[in-house]
């Protein structure tokens, strides 16, 4: 699925307005740095409000922060999408949330240790599975 080598803190139909920004920060010290990339008060077609940030780490991190959120009607606002993926479009991950994004939440993604990263191949085979979870007997 297309588009590959994405960053997506909260990908859905947002555009900017006049009060509207997208910042970014380069900060920290070598073997600690990190980029900032913020998008202040963002608006969909209801005028809802987000305010998130997307913190990339050169230790391979990456944290998503939700500052503010606000919906005018939660419960149809499921329809954005949270994650990441590799330049080939083999790997990622998804977050699912159960409702809406919630203002003051994060999620971290953490890099794993070079012994502790798989990579299925060919590619094909990512599709002819599942996980479940635990304790499930599907």
């Amino acid at each position: 699925m297309r588009p590959n080598d994405i960053v997506a803190p909260f990908w859905a139909g947002l555009w900017m307005d006049g009060h509207s920004r997208v910042r970014y920060l380069l900060a920290g010290t070598p073997t600690n740095r990190y980029l900032a990339v913020e998008w202040h008060r963002m608006t969909n077609y209801r005028g809802d409000r987000f305010t998130f940030q997307a913190v990339l780490r050169e230790s391979g991190d990456i944290d998503f922060r939700y500052q503010n959120m606000i919906y005018t009607q939660p419960e149809t606002d499921l329809a954005s999408i949270i994650g990441i993926e590799d330049s080939f479009g083999y790997e990622g991950l998804r977050y699912w949330p159960s409702g809406p994004v919630a203002s003051g939440t994060a999620l971290r993604f953490v890099r794993p240790a070079p012994s502790a990263r798989v990579r299925i191949w060919p590619p094909t085979l990512a599709d002819q599975g599942q996980f479940t979870a635990a304790g499930s007997t599907e």
